[in-house]
């Protein structure tokens, strides 16, 4: 089929509509000089991951060995339970305040301003490692209740973090796309560097009469 187009390329036969595929390079320049961040899920089915794993093995560890550990654990009754509330409380207060406090854009928004680091990444590269904080800190969950179950030997004690650990993951997940959404409006870099504080690699003293000398 004969097409006939107009335009930048005047009036000319051709089989294929120039001035679409003009348009289709521009958009795929644009997208590839601007690329939209997305969130990236593998840091979080990893941690989930590693959280079935360690949950299989603490429920196939054999009464014996639960008795042992039950026998030799650090602590009383009353010490130990003790120790699992404010395990416990340490676990829950620490989800809270990643998820609603760090994981927000306007933590971020002042982290790329004060930090070098932060502001000379792509929107894509902090993006991705805003996911793997949160879910490392979603992991350390587990830690917690290997924790717990340690202290008190008794595997019940360990059963509330693995869905503690899920339910951190599914709000982190969350305030992820959120900061994603805010992100894809942002500079890709952060120029303002008013608030930046890196070393400027000289031995700068004072003279004692309010000057400063470079030692040289």
């Amino acid at each position: 089929m004969i097409v006939y187009t107009t335009g930048f390329f005047g009036c000319m036969e051709s089989p294929f509509p120039y001035e679409v595929l003009l348009v289709l390079s521009v958009a795929m320049y644009s997208r590839a000089m601007d690329p939209t961040p997305a969130r990236h899920p593998a840091p979080f089915v990893l941690t989930l991951g590693v959280a079935v794993l360690v949950s299989v093995v603490v429920a196939l560890l054999p009464e014996t060995a639960v008795t042992t550990l039950t026998d030799h654990r650090p602590l009383g009754d009353s010490a130990a339970w003790w120790a699992f509330r404010l395990i416990l409380l340490a676990a829950i207060g620490q989800a809270l305040y990643v998820g609603f406090a760090l994981l927000h854009p306007e933590r971020i928004k002042a982290a790329r301003i004060k930090e070098a680091r932060l502001a000379r990444m792509t929107r894509d590269e902090l993006l991705r490692s805003i996911t793997r904080y949160a879910a490392t800190i979603a992991a350390l969950t587990l830690v917690y209740g290997l924790s717990a179950f340690l202290i008190t030997g008794e595997r019940d004690a360990y059963w509330l973090f693995p869905f503690l650990l899920i339910a951190q993951v599914a709000i982190y997940y969350r305030q992820v796309g959120g900061i994603e959404s805010w992100l894809s409006f942002q500079p890709e870099f952060v120029t303002d560097t008013n608030d930046w504080r890196e070393p400027s690699g000289r031995d700068d003293t004072n003279d004692g009469n309010g000057r400063e000398s470079t030692g040289d």
